[in-house]
């Protein structure tokens, strides 16, 4: 029986000789199911090539498309980490976003009196430490009716969380 090199009908006793260097060296032996026997000599005759032409070109154009299926596989788990970190992100900052409405909320609320014109002040005069009815600084906190410690205390703890993040995100 002779044995066939791809793209080289030359029987293998006449293979090294003649075809050294310019034919392929290795064989590929593999059992075929008739059917699949018959898709490869369809494809074969179809494009005017022998049976191990086929088979090669086949063979080659499944490992490339393989090759290029991994990549995709590993760029698409790529993505998906990303997404999954920018959805942890999002959820963070929507956090945030509850965070700072907080505190506008509480920021808005007057939370003791100037010191100097005994005038209401809110949080947010506080925050920019001037009080916006006589323009004196507002150096120390202001006067705060009983009622209103707890609103002062979240508005301090809002404050910190506020600075808090804001360095947090400088530090990213």
């Amino acid at each position: 029986m002779s044995h066939f090199v791809a793209n080289c009908e030359i029987p293998h006793a006449f293979y090294w000789p003649i075809c050294y260097g310019v034919c392929m060296a290795d064989v590929l032996y593999a059992r075929a199911q008739p059917d699949l026997k018959a898709m490869v000599d369809a494809y074969a005759e179809g494009r005017g090539l022998s049976m191990n032409g086929a088979i090669l070109d086949l063979v080659t154009r499944g490992l490339a498309q393989a090759a290029a299926e991994e990549t995709t596989r590993a760029k698409l788990d790529k993505l998906e980490t990303d997404k999954v970190t920018l959805m942890a992100q999002l959820d963070g900052m929507k956090a945030q976003t509850q965070n700072l409405a907080a505190f506008t909320a509480q920021a808005k609320g007057v939370v003791g009196e100037c010191p100097e014109c005994d005038k209401p002040v809110n949080g947010l005069d506080l925050l920019l430490s001037r009080c916006p009815h006589c323009g004196k600084p507002l150096t120390s906190l202001p006067a705060v009716a009983k009622p209103l410690d707890t609103q002062l205390l979240l508005l301090i703890g809002a404050v910190s969380l506020l600075a808090g993040a804001a360095v947090w995100a400088a530090t990213k």
